[in-house]
């Protein structure tokens, strides 16, 4: 059941009469207000981010989200893998409320199984954030990449980000509405506000956020998700090059073709200079693997 206060704010951003005059940023206010009444109830309070492209800003209406519904956000709070997560949720306090945000796991990407492990090992855990009051931001690619952690109701919240600084909210369907499809998600397609978000470009936090997570991408190409020996990405020209949001950061391979798998896409024919980045790209804009690939 929702509460009648939780419900009202819903009506402000599905649609009033008051809704035609909200800004996209007191939009932000109400739905920032949405979760503040989930962690207050003892709700879990899950948001999956995803966007049209890259470089959109998932991760910094991830960050500002955190850091309203928990002051005491901060570096620690970041798992770039599933395997780092469960010793980010087993440290926090269990006197009070912590938000976590996991920033697109690469073993999401992986085929062989790999995907499916973390996914579940993802889940495991969020069983437990109830317990523990813990609220969690997860950003991918595309939503479809959580599909068996939505399809099991465990994310109340989808931000699907349209352009930078603009965001769609949905919520999950409820009681019989829920319908389990590989190609439906159960969410609210109902008309709704937009929220907007600001930059974080000189924001010393992002700065800092910006650092560890290409300390942690590159380390990822160097070792593999298990240690596997991946080559690590060609260092980048310009700070913009360092994003890890997706595969248009990846440089298209220009030099020999060498041994080793295959690195062009069968569909588009674009180039990326490692496996992983091509499995990245399939993924956002393809919407996965196929037998041609």
């Amino acid at each position: 059941m929702t509460t009648t206060t939780e419900e009202s704010a819903f009506g402000l951003l599905y649609g009033s009469g008051a809704e035609s005059q909200a800004t996209r940023r007191e939009n932000f206010e109400r739905f920032i207000h949405l979760l503040e009444e989930r962690r207050d109830h003892q709700k879990p309070v899950v948001v999956i981010i995803d966007a049209a492209e890259t470089g959109m800003g998932k991760s910094t209406l991830g960050i500002q989200i955190s850091r309203r519904l928990d002051p005491g956000f901060g570096l620690n709070r970041f798992a770039f893998a599933g395997h780092e997560l469960g010793p980010i949720y087993t440290s926090l306090p269990r006197d009070r409320f912590s938000m976590v945000q996991v920033d697109e796991p690469r073993g999401l990407l992986s085929r062989g199984g790999r995907r499916d492990e973390e996914l579940q090992y993802i889940i495991s855990l969020l069983f437990t954030q109830r317990k523990n009051r813990i609220g969690t931001i997860l950003i991918a690619a595309q939503k479809e990449m959580f599909d068996s952690l939505i399809l099991n109701r465990l994310a109340p919240y989808w931000l699907f980000i349209r352009r930078p600084g603009v965001a769609e909210v949905r919520r999950s369907w409820r009681g019989p509405n829920l319908k389990k499809s590989q190609r439906y998600y159960p969410y609210d397609r109902a008309r709704i506000s937009e929220i907007g978000f600001r930059s974080l470009d000189r924001d010393p936090f992002f700065e800092r956020y910006m650092d560890l997570a290409i300390e942690r991408n590159r380390a990822y190409f160097a070792e593999g998700p298990k240690g596997g020996g991946r080559r690590p990405p060609p260092q980048s020209k310009t700070p913009d090059d360092t994003s890890l949001t997706g595969p248009d950061r990846a440089e298209p391979s220009t030099g020999g073709g060498g041994e080793g798998p295959s690195t062009k896409c069968a569909r588009c024919e674009r180039v990326f200079d490692n496996v992983h980045n091509l499995e990245t790209h399939i993924w956002a804009a393809h919407g996965g693997p196929t037998k041609k690939d």
